[in-house]
């Protein structure tokens, strides 16, 4: 017996069909977003936990927390870590004669991926402006997304002790406390000068486990690499705001991307924003943590130690 013939979609049912797979595309987007974010939060965390190794590796070494800023424009917390995050390669090629603004190109553009959070960046990424000094003109820097908490913004990175936070700069100070160091004729271990770093984890009296040492720096969408914002080299300590933030009462957490104020902590992901604690923990605060948590757990010691539930 002959089969019937086959017969084609309608011109209706072919909509229905379409509209139908619209439906289950719509439905599924949103939850296919929501993993890859779920994955680049947690590849984030992680990121900040490795940061927290490299800083306790940092801290039995070389007996202090790892400065903010070195003097005479020789590198950050971040060029201090290379030792520390399996990069001994950039410590040999930095010249530690050189400034940041002498360097070759290579040295103060290498891309670091641990430096980046996936959700915001991916490397490579250079600064536009903020990186020249004097006669000497913009040299573009590799960026990074992470920075020391300097304090509740009461004061800068510097003098010690008056600087309140966990990652301040390194000195040599004088005794008043103010960075004292003749910049002319430097020998490369002239970081070693037998002075110690200003800060040890004994300093931190409200306790590593409650008080926070690196975040997510804020930078407003659509201005990356802008130095005004605070998003130049991450290995040039010409500006504090670069490589340190504040948080506290003037100094509240980013509402998201498209919020315009600088010196301030904040991510791009939605609610959140990701620190690590002095005791190598790293978590999320939301973003609408109030401004007196804020602020005591970014001074090292006040005395005030802060619940964490609900924050």
């Amino acid at each position: 017996m002959p089969r019937p013939p086959r017969r084609g979609f309608t011109l209706v049912e072919l909509l229905v069909v379409i509209a139908i797979i619209g439906v289950l595309v719509a439905l599924l987007l949103p939850a296919i977003q929501a993993a890859r974010e779920a994955a680049r939060r947690t590849q984030c965390l992680n990121h900040l936990k490795q940061i927290g190794v490299a800083l306790h590796n940092f801290h039995d070494v070389r007996r202090g927390i790892p400065p903010s800023r070195l003097p005479c424009h020789h590198g950050t917390w971040y060029s201090e870590l290379w030792d520390y995050l399996e990069q001994t390669a950039l410590r040999g090629a930095w010249d530690a004669k050189l400034a940041f603004h002498y360097q070759p190109p290579a040295n103060v553009q290498v891309q670091i991926p641990l430096f980046y959070c996936p959700t915001r960046r991916s490397p490579p990424q250079l600064s536009v402006s903020g990186d020249g000094i004097g006669s000497v003109p913009h040299r573009p820097g590799a960026l990074g997304d992470y920075a020391g908490v300097a304090g509740n913004g009461r004061y800068h990175d510097w003098p010690f002790p008056t600087a309140n936070g966990s990652i301040v700069h390194g000195g040599p100070y004088d005794d008043k406390g103010t960075v004292n160091v003749n910049c002319s004729g430097q020998e490369p271990d002239w970081r070693f000068n037998g002075v110690e770093y200003g800060l040890r984890f004994e300093n931190i009296a409200d306790g590593l486990s409650h008080t926070l040492f690196i975040g997510e720096k804020h930078v407003p969408e659509g201005r990356f690499g802008d130095g005004a914002v605070g998003d130049s080299s991450i290995y040039n300590p010409d500006h504090a705001d670069v490589v340190v933030r504040w948080a506290g009462s003037n100094f509240s957490l980013a509402r998201g991307p498209r919020d315009v104020r600088i010196d301030v902590f904040g991510s791009y992901h939605p609610e959140i924003c990701h620190f690590l604690f002095g005791d190598g923990r790293a978590r999320p605060l939301a973003v609408s943590a109030s401004a007196i948590a804020l602020s005591r757990l970014s001074v090292r010691d006040d005395g005030q130690i802060v619940d964490l539930n609900g924050l």
